[in-house]
């Protein structure tokens, strides 16, 4: 028999015509369960980034700063965290919102 004979409809059609109406949407329900699941775990199969560490280095000072250079270097350090930390927030509330439209979407199906 050849790669083609058994591609040929003719002989499912065939089977499909000897089975009962139960049998053949059974067959149809099963089939659909299974691609359903099969593309469930191709859409879960997606990665996200790795987490990436920021890496934060010492600044080396001189022993004889003013105390005018400290405060000065205070300011412009704590707007810098101040930017770090609104960023991060950001992105917080971000994440938040997915999980949250996840759980809504979960709650509207009774779950």
């Amino acid at each position: 028999m050849s790669l083609l004979q058994k591609l040929h409809p003719a002989p499912v059609w065939a089977y499909l015509r000897s089975r009962k109406r139960y049998q053949v949407w059974a067959m149809v329900v099963s089939f659909v369960l299974v691609v359903a699941i099969f593309f469930g775990f191709i859409k879960d199969s997606k990665f996200l980034r790795p987490y990436k560490a920021e890496v934060m280095y010492f600044q080396s000072w001189r022993l004889d700063r003013s105390d005018e250079e400290i405060h000065k270097q205070r300011v412009i350090d704590d707007a810098r965290i101040a930017k770090l930390k609104a960023e991060r927030d950001k992105k917080q509330k971000a994440r938040q919102a997915e999980f949250q439209q996840i759980d809504n979407t979960l709650s509207g199906w009774g779950l």
